[in-house]
């Protein structure tokens, strides 16, 4: 029923995609649909750029700085920063900036992580800054925290991302651009990280973070709401409510959405899907060019 719903919608729109949906561990569906610019079927190979769901694998790998006991959460970047003054409250903590309360906007702005002096451009402009005031979506705090990363590790972001995270899950060659909204994944990596999350830190034999740290990645209540009507927001996670039709909008009350209300995950520019429902041990992850 997954794959002729695919199909429709790939005949409808012509854009190519590869849709992957697990239950419990197992794979439900996992197939490629639609052409690709040269004419011919995709793979489930299928290579997308998944946009601001980096932000979610910039956050898995910097919890395992979290439960190895390099950094806390409510850190300020001076902790990291040499030249970022100490308790001073125009300066962020790594929590704030992982959860778009940092006061900093952007995305990838001076070439993101890959700017050796990216945080001392911030730098320049910080005793402006009001982190803790309101939620604004923004992405310059998820390349702060990667840099932040590669000074705790004394490597380079893309190599942590590979050696970390990408390498233990088996992934190919990964491309990432920046920490915040230029990730490329397959249907599948996506899906191990999805599962990663459904698991609360862990894959296969291995255990990425504690339970215990993981439960700091769901969603809480924000300091002030934005005028999108946001009221929680998770670590590189945020909730994911998909009404019946018909329902109330707005509504949170399970009869009326379509998954549990706990049902996580990160929206995209691009349109790919990264969803996690834990209530169900439910995965659904799409990847396309839109």
């Amino acid at each position: 029923t997954i794959d002729e719903v695919c199909r429709a919608w790939a005949e409808d729109t012509g854009e190519p995609f590869v849709t992957l949906v697990a239950r419990n561990g197992v794979i439900v569906t996992h197939e490629a649909f639609g052409m690709g610019p040269d004419g011919q079927p995709v793979s489930r190979e299928y290579r997308c750029w998944v946009a601001s769901i980096t932000k979610s694998v910039t956050a898995l790998l910097f919890s395992q700085f979290v439960d190895q006991g390099l950094i806390q959460w409510d850190d300020p970047l001076s902790a990291v920063f040499p030249d970022y003054a100490q308790n001073d409250p125009h300066v962020p903590t790594f929590r704030q900036c992982l959860t778009h309360t940092s006061g900093l906007s952007g995305h990838g702005e001076f070439g993101g992580m890959r700017n050796p002096h990216l945080e001392n451009i911030i730098l320049n402009g910080i005793d402006v800054n009001e982190p803790g005031v309101r939620y604004a979506y923004c992405g310059t705090g998820f390349e702060l925290v990667a840099k932040a990363m590669e000074l705790m590790a004394e490597k380079c972001a893309v190599r942590l991302y590979h050696d970390h995270l990408f390498l233990p899950l088996g992934f190919g060659d990964v491309p990432i651009g920046n920490a915040s909204s230029d990730g490329e994944f397959t249907a599948m990596e996506l899906a191990i990280l999805a599962q990663w999350v459904a698991n609360r830190g862990s894959y296969g034999t291995k255990e990425y973070v504690t339970p215990k740290t993981f439960a700091e990645l769901l969603p809480q209540p924000v300091a002030r709401v934005d005028h999108d009507g946001v009221a929680e927001q998770g670590i590189g996670l945020h909730p994911i409510w998909h009404r019946k039709p018909g329902a109330p909008a707005g509504s949170r009350r399970p009869e009326d959405l379509l998954f549990s209300a706990s049902t996580i995950g990160h929206g995209s520019f691009s349109g790919c899907i990264f969803m996690i429902d834990p209530l169900q041990q439910l995965v659904v992850v799409q990847v396309r060019k839109k």
